[in-house]
C-alpha cells in the first residue's frame, strides 16, 4: 500500500472547522485512544470484554492489556478497579510503507503468482464483502485441475482490518510454496500429497477504510456493515461465527463496540463466505487464521477456559501446539487463556466440523509498534514462519496422529552409497540412495551441508550425478526420504575426497625368519590410488631391529613408492616378534596406515605369505 498523507483542507474544510469547533471538546471524549489495562488474569481480562472492550494485544507474563478506550470506559474502569494507564504512541505508519498491500496489490500479486506458476497454482474465490470487493485467494497443488481427494490446509488472514501483517504473512505462504516447488524437497513432497488454500484478505472493506480514512491511521478493526450511517459500522468477524454465538460473555451486543458481534450468527457475507466454502471442502482438515499481534499460538476453546472434551483432540492441540510454537517462537496456549471469546472461527471450524484450528498472533509482542509494525520487519517476521507452516500443512494428513490417534508416524530409512570415495576434480559424481518405507517413499533427495539440496527424485532408482566440485577436498552429503504423511528420514553422512590423494600399502604385511644374527630384506610398495599428490613418512620411530628406505616421501597419482624394509636379528631372542611401522599421510579419509611385521628368529624358513588386511582408518 502507497503511503498516504493527511488531506489538505480546502476552503470547505475552513469553513467546517468553525463551525465544528465548538464539537471538537464533546467529541475528544468520545474518540479512542490507546491505553494499557492491568489485567493479569484471564478473568479479569474476560471482565474487560464484558465491559464492551476488546484487549487489541496482551501480555500474559506482565499481566498488561493494550485497548482503544474513549475517557468514559477509562473512568468507568477505574471505578470499577483497574489501573488504566494512557500509551504515548502515534497511530500511524511510518511514512515509508510501501511494502504493505493493499486490496489492490493483494489481487494483482495473487494473479501474478497464478500466472507464473500455472502447473500449481489458481485463484479461488470466497465470495464478496459488504462493499462488493472479493474474497480472493489461490488454490495451490501439484495438479490443480484435478480433485485428487489429497487431505487440504487452509490459510486466512486479516479478518480485522488493522491487522496488516497478516496479509503480509498469507501472501508470504503462498509465495513459498509456489516458489519452492520442485526447488524445496520438503515443499515439493508436501504439494505433492496435500492442497493448500489461502485467503489473504477475508475483511477487505475493513482493511481498506484504514487505511483510506485519510485522517491518519484508524485501528479499524470489524468489518463495514452500516449499522447506524453515518456514525455507526461494523461487526467484528471473528465474534460473528455460529458456533455458540454471543454464549458467554466473550462478545458484545452493542453496536459500535470493537466486539459487537452482529444481529445474529453468520450475518455477514464475509463469515457467511468462509462457512460456505469449508462446507463445501470436507477435505479441510487444519486451518490456521492470521492475526496480530503478541507471538501466540492459540487453540480451541475460546469460549470456555475448559479445553476440549475429547482426550484426543486435546493431545492434538497441545501437542502439535506446542511444536508449532517450538518452530517459530510463539507462545502456545488455549485461546481462552487469553481471555472468553464466543463466536470464533476457530472454535465453529473445531467446534462444528472438527477441524484441528489453530490461530497465530504475529509479530510483536507488543506495543510499540503494535498493529503498525515497519515493512523492514516483514520478510524477517514471515520467513520466521515457514517451517510451523509446513508442519501444519504437512500434518493435514491425519492431524491426530500428533496426540497419539491413528497415522503413520514411522520414517522412511535411507542409506547413501557412492560407486568410489575417491574423485578426479573433473569428474561428476555419482550417488544412489537407497531407501524403504513401511507405506511408501515418495521422494528422495540429496543435500550438501544444512540447506544446498543438490537434486530430488520421486521414484527410484534415486541415482544423482553432481557436478564436480571446483576445487581439491571434501564434500559431505546427506540423503532425505519422505513418505505421503511427510515423516523424513535422513541417511548417515557420506564423504567423498575430490581431488585429493588415496594412500594404499601393499602387501599390508610382511613376514621373514632368520638365523640369530641374519640380516634380511622385505619389499613392499606405497601406492598413491587418488587424485593428488600424497606427501608420506613415518608416523613414529620403527622398531630398534627394523630401518625402512626410503623414511618420507611423496607419491604422484596412479604411482606407488618402493619400499625396502632391513630386519636385524641381532640381540633378539630365539622366537616370533611382532612390530607395526606407522604411516601418516595427507590422505583426508584414511590419514593413517600401518604395515604389520613379523619377524621369527631360529625358526624355519619362511612361508612368504601375507597377513590379512590391516590399514587402519579403513
Amino acid at each position: 500500500m502507497k503511503a498516504r498523507g493527511l488531506r489538505k483542507p480546502g476552503l470547505l474544510g475552513v469553513v467546517l472547522a468553525f463551525l465544528l469547533a465548538g464539537a471538537t471538546l464533546a467529541l475528544a471524549d468520545a474518540r479512542p485512544r490507546l491505553a494499557r489495562v492491568y489485567a493479569p488474569t484471564r478473568e479479569e481480562r474476560s471482565r474487560l470484554v464484558q465491559w464492551g472492550v476488546a484487549p487489541e494485544g496482551v501480555d500474559v507474563e506482565s499481566g498488561w492489556a493494550w485497548a482503544l478506550l474513549t475517557e468514559g470506559q477509562a473512568r468507568r474502569l477505574q471505578r470499577a478497579g483497574f489501573q488504566v494507564v494512557w500509551e504515548a504512541v502515534a497511530l500511524d505508519f511510518p511514512p515509508d510503507d510501501s511494502a504493505y498491500h493493499n486490496y489492490d496489490e493483494v489481487l494483482a500479486d495473487l494473479a501474478d503468482l497464478a500466472a507464473r506458476y500455472p502447473h500449481l497454482v489458481r485463484l479461488a474465490t470466497l465470495g464478496t464483502s459488504w462493499e462488493g470487493r472479493l474474497l480472493q485467494g489461490v488454490r495451490i497443488t501439484d495438479r490443480p485441475d484435478e480433485d485428487e481427494g489429497e487431505p487440504g490446509a487452509l490459510v486466512f488472514a486479516l479478518t480485522h482490518g488493522r491487522e496488516h501483517l497478516s496479509t503480509e504473512q498469507a501472501l508470504a505462504i503462498a509465495h513459498h510454496f509456489a516458489e519452492g516447488y520442485g526447488v524445496d524437497p520438503a515443499v515439493t513432497n508436501l504439494l505433492n500429497h496435500r492442497v493448500l488454500w489461502v485467503f489473504p484478505n477475508v475483511n477487505p472493506d475493513g482493511g481498506e477504510y484504514d487505511i483510506l480514512s485519510g485522517f491518519g491511521y484508524e485501528w479499524w478493526r470489524p468489518n463495514r456493515r452500516p449499522i447506524d450511517p453515518p456514525w455507526v459500522y461494523g461487526v467484528d468477524l471473528n465474534r460473528n461465527y455460529g458456533y455458540l454465538w454471543g454464549c458467554c460473555g466473550g462478545s458484545s451486543a452493542t453496536p459500535g463496540d470493537e466486539t459487537y458481534r452482529g444481529p445474529a450468527p453468520f450475518s455477514e457475507p464475509e463469515t457467511q463466505a468462509l462457512r460456505g466454502f469449508v462446507l463445501a471442502h470436507p477435505e479441510v482438515t487444519v486451518s490456521l487464521s492470521l492475526h496480530t499481534f503478541g507471538e501466540y499460538v492459540l487453540w480451541p476453546w475460546s469460549h470456555t477456559y475448559a479445553p476440549v472434551a475429547d482426550p484426543l483432540d486435546r493431545a492434538t492441540f497441545e501437542r502439535l501446539g506446542k511444536a508449532l510454537a517450538a518452530a517459530n517462537g510463539y507462545r502456545a496456549q488455549q485461546a481462552s487463556n487469553l481471555y472468553v471469546a464466543d463466536g470464533t472461527s476457530d472454535d465453529w471450524l473445531y467446534g462444528v466440523r472438527r477441524i484441528i484450528a489453530f490461530t497465530f498472533e504475529l509479530y510483536p509482542r507488543g506495543i510499540p509498534p503494535g498493529f503498525y509494525p515497519p515493512d523492514e520487519v516483514i520478510p524477517q517476521e514471515t520467513a520466521r514462519n515457514r517451517k510451523a507452516v509446513e508442519l501444519l500443512v504437512a500434518m493435514a494428513q491425519d492431524p491426530r496422529r500428533a496426540g497419539g490417534g491413528p497415522g503413520d508416524v514411522l520414517s522412511p530409512t535411507v542409506a547413501l552409497t557412492s560407486t568410489a570415495l575417491y574423485w578426479p576434480l573433473a569428474a561428476p559424481i555419482s550417488l544412489t540412495a537407497l531407501a524403504s518405507d513401511e507405506v511408501g517413499v515418495t521422494l528422495v533427495s540429496v543435500h550438501e551441508g544444512p540447506t544446498q539440496v543438490l537434486g530430488m527424485r520421486a521414484d527410484p532408482p534415486y541415482t544423482f550425478s553432481l557436478p564436480a566440485g571446483e576445487g581439491p577436498g571434501l564434500r559431505t552429503f546427506v540423503a532425505r526420504a519422505y513418505d505421503a504423511a511427510h515423516n523424513v528420514g535422513e541417511s548417515a553422512p557420506l564423504t567423498v575426497a575430490v581431488g585429493m590423494p588415496h594412500g594404499w600399502l601393499s602387501p599390508p604385511a610382511v613376514e621373514a625368519a632368520a638365523a640369530p644374527g641374519e640380516v634380511v630384506t622385505r619389499a613392499f610398495a606405497l601406492q598413491n590410488a587418488g587424485y593428488g599428490p600424497l606427501a608420506w613418512s613415518l608416523a613414529g620411530p620403527p622398531p630398534p631391529w627394523t630401518a625402512l628406505e626410503p623414511a618420507a616421501g611423496e607419491v604422484l597419482p596412479g604411482e606407488e613408492q618402493a619400499l625396502t624394509l632391513t630386519l636385524w636379528t641381532e640381540g633378539l631372542a630365539p622366537g616370533t616378534h611382532d612390530a607395526s611401522l606407522a604411516f601418516a599421510w595427507n590422505d583426508p579419509l584414511a590419514p593413517e596406515g600401518t604395515v604389520q611385521v613379523r619377524l621369527r628368529v631360529g625358526g624355519p624358513p619362511p612361508s612368504r605369505r601375507y597377513l590379512p588386511l590391516a590399514l587402519r582408518g579403513r
